[in-house]
């Protein structure tokens, strides 16, 4: 599972992501929490935090995420946080467009079936 643009790849953290991408670097609390939830609700891997990477050097430049699934009103919340040499080049916006917009298609998806 990725989310795939000319610049950007993002995949969703699991304990192999962070093991394989952040090589012992120091990882937020709210990932720490989510990978470890993720051991036992496996239902919950793609409604948590996403790594963002540049597609071509492989450098992480952040990561973007709900909150967890959608609530009885079928709300979530996003969370992102980009690293700053990544920041004030339109990478953000580009992060949350694809990020949303897949989604989004996959409810509609999920609709109409």
């Amino acid at each position: 599972m990725e989310l795939l643009t000319d610049r950007l790849r993002l995949i969703p953290f699991t304990e192999e992501t962070v093991n394989e991408y952040l090589h012992g670097e120091e990882i937020g609390p709210h990932i720490q929490m989510f990978v470890k939830e993720l051991k036992y609700d496996p239902s919950l891997l793609g409604w948590g935090v996403w790594l963002v990477l540049d597609k071509k050097t492989k450098t992480v430049l952040g990561d973007i995420g709900f909150k967890g699934k959608p609530d009885a009103e079928n709300q979530v919340e996003v969370g992102y946080g980009i690293r700053s040499f990544a920041q004030n080049n339109g990478i953000t916006d580009r992060i949350v467009y694809v990020y949303l917009s897949s989604v989004l298609r996959k409810v509609i998806n999920a609709q109409s079936a």
